[in-house]
């Protein structure tokens, strides 16, 4: 088993049992927490709430419950985007990881509820999290900026746009940049945060990040 594996088996449940429990003690309407769940539990690599544990298990710092809190937020920002990617509106696809999306399974009314549940959810999973104050506000900054109109949403925007259009190859990284490269520059980042690293340490990773988000997408 290689080490990455050995990683991943060890961390990724961890990340898991903060979103469900979070996802069922939260949510007061058991089928919209049924389709919150489906998407969580439909797997994926969850390449980006790793990356943020990784990145505090390399400046050897413990692995404690924020950092799994932080994970978590990230990872259920993941699955939102993905519920309304697969919309009929956006990507109109049925099948996601080999299962029925959640629009197909509940309606498109609820998942379009349930994305927007998991979005809100995973900022007050982060803002609950017993992280030092100045750091946490910071958190919430950069994962705003990085999820939102600046950073995944405008890239998604810019897509949408840019569909049946020749990009220019600047434009085209410039689209993945935001609508991938924004999460995983954020869990990099966020590492760093959660790992108390120097202002000069956070910019070198945030530039490290940026080369694995383009590299992520080709």
């Amino acid at each position: 088993m290689s080490k990455l594996t050995r990683f991943t088996n060890e961390q990724a449940p961890h990340i898991e049992e903060v979103m469900v429990r979070f996802v069922t003690e939260q949510t007061s309407d058991p089928r919209l927490a049924e389709s919150m769940l489906y998407s969580i539990h439909a797997g994926g690599k969850r390449i980006r709430p790793l990356l943020l544990v990784a990145t505090v298990a390399a400046f050897d710092k413990p692995i404690d419950l924020p950092v799994y809190q932080c994970a978590a937020a990230l990872e259920m920002i993941h699955t939102y985007s993905l519920i309304h990617d697969d919309l009929p509106a956006m990507d109109d696809d049925d099948l996601r990881r080999g299962k029925p999306t959640n629009h197909v399974v509940y309606g498109e009314a609820l998942a379009i509820l349930a994305g927007d549940g998991l979005l809100t959810a995973a900022f007050q999973l982060l803002s609950m999290a017993d992280i030092e104050a100045d750091k946490k506000v910071l958190l919430l900054q950069q994962l705003s900026q990085s999820a939102g109109t600046k950073g995944m949403v405008a890239g998604q925007a810019a897509d949408i746009q840019g569909e049946n259009q020749t990009l220019t190859l600047d434009e085209l990284m410039a689209v993945h940049a935001r609508k991938t490269g924004e999460l995983i520059r954020f869990a990099v980042v966020a590492g760093g945060v959660l790992a108390n690293q120097s202002e000069t340490i956070l910019q070198e990773l945030d530039q490290f990040a940026q080369h694995i988000g383009l590299a992520f997408q080709i």
